[in-house]
């Protein structure tokens, strides 16, 4: 295994884009993929710099014309996203494409492409892999497997349940999981706890998630942004629930008169305590709010002034992070 590069952020200083195109704006706030070398035809265990862990079997790799690979090196890309942070960071919810809420146990982006010179950037697909989402601790709660739907190049990632009626897409609880690591001359030992899937059909965005249930109020959630200068074409929005780590878009929905972003959810079963951030890339120019607050039994609708103030990107990324 080679490890090419570290986890890291970049900054992005390209101004003036054109409308609707907000990946682009806020790219620099992406992760940086860690890139790992792996064999086609080895059966090969892997881990990621955050511990997330891929299984790749003898016939996990197949190329465009679905045919099973068997040989050569192969480069797997990956960006894991286990805090709130790190899917805002990369524009993605925890959230599936028909609305339900869902409490995360970590997601991942994956991207394979051929090492060789003959074949060297062709994307490789998956046929069937493993993988395994770390843990702070153990743990009974269930956990399935999705997968990641981009509708657009400009949307937020959204997630469909795997076929849960085949084997290797429901994890019943963590998995206790044993790693040695090889340290100077001597090795150590390192417990670890993961939600662990056996049946991942495919790259791109996966995601280990349950749906958490919802209370039966719905709350209309207004956000006001201060003037014009914010718009459905340079800003984002998300809510956020940390403690069951759960991120909301608030998306394409600021009314370019009233400067409110409105946003229907029902109440998490569980969870009160909220965070909202929101943040603009006018022209280069960033701006960044970020509030916390707490859901009480008589709310039916929660209001927000967002006092938008000068940032950097780089301000904002490490401002998130407690997230």
């Amino acid at each position: 295994m080679a490890l090419a590069i570290s986890c890291s952020k970049t900054q992005n200083n390209t101004v003036n884009y054109s409308p609707n195109q907000l990946n682009q704006l806020f790219a620099g706030m992406r992760t940086t993929p860690l890139t790992i070398t792996v064999n086609a035809g080895i059966d090969t265990i892997v881990y990621a710099a955050n511990g997330t862990k891929l299984h790749f079997y003898t016939y996990s790799f197949k190329d465009k014309n679905n045919i099973i690979l068997t040989s050569g090196s192969i480069y797997v890309q990956i960006v894991e996203m286990y805090k709130p942070s790190d899917m805002i960071c990369n524009r993605a919810t925890t959230v599936t494409a028909t609305g339900d809420p869902l409490t995360s146990g970590g997601q991942v982006t994956i991207k394979a492409t051929f090492a060789s010179t003959s074949r060297a950037g062709e994307e490789v697909f998956a046929n069937k892999y493993g993988i395994g989402f770390l843990q702070s601790a153990p743990s009974s709660q269930q956990m399935e497997l999705y997968s990641g739907n981009n509708n657009t190049t400009d949307s937020i990632v959204t997630w469909t349940v795997a076929d849960t009626t085949k084997t290797g897409t429901v994890a019943i609880g963590t998995t206790t999981d044993t790693t040695r690591l090889i340290i100077g001359s001597g090795t150590t030992t390192t417990v670890n706890y993961r939600y662990i899937f056996d049946s991942c059909t495919n790259f791109e965005n996966v995601n280990c998630d349950h749906f958490f249930g919802r209370g039966a109020k719905l709350i209309t959630l207004n956000v006001i942004f201060p003037d014009n200068t914010n718009t459905n074409s340079n800003t984002s929005i998300y809510l956020c629930f940390p403690t069951d780590k759960c991120v909301m878009s608030i998306f394409y929905n600021l009314n370019a008169t009233t400067m409110q972003a409105s946003y229907q959810f029902y109440a998490p079963a569980n969870s009160i305590n909220y965070e909202l951030v929101a943040f603009t890339n006018n022209t280069g120019k960033f701006y960044y709010y970020q509030t916390s607050g707490s859901l009480s039994a008589t709310d039916s609708v929660v209001t927000i002034n967002a006092a938008m103030a000068t940032d950097t990107e780089y301000d904002i990324i490490h401002r998130m992070s407690s997230l």
